[in-house]
């Protein structure tokens, strides 16, 4: 989640869906969106050290903010999902 000057991560938890073994447990996690916030959620094709706070294109439209992400931390070996809300 990233903000004016601020950003936060939400946690989680790496696994594959449909994998086999024993059934994952997921969590929920709550957080307040402030006008002028974006929300980014990136698959593992994106690499995992993105920081985007303080980055001028935010006040984009989210799918110019996407497109940015996968073109500047998209991995070449790996399928990319980017979603942001603002």
């Amino acid at each position: 989640m990233y903000g004016p000057g601020r950003s936060s991560r939400f946690g989680g938890a790496a696994f594959v869906l449909g994998a086999p073994g024993r059934a994952r447990r997921v969590s929920s996690e709550r957080r307040r969106l402030e006008p002028r916030d974006a929300l980014g959620h990136f698959s593992d094709g994106v690499r995992w050290r993105i920081n985007l706070a303080g980055e001028h294109d935010l006040c984009e439209h989210p799918v110019v903010v996407a497109q940015s992400v996968v073109e500047r931390f998209g991995r070449d070996d790996d399928d990319v999902l980017v979603v942001v809300v603002a």
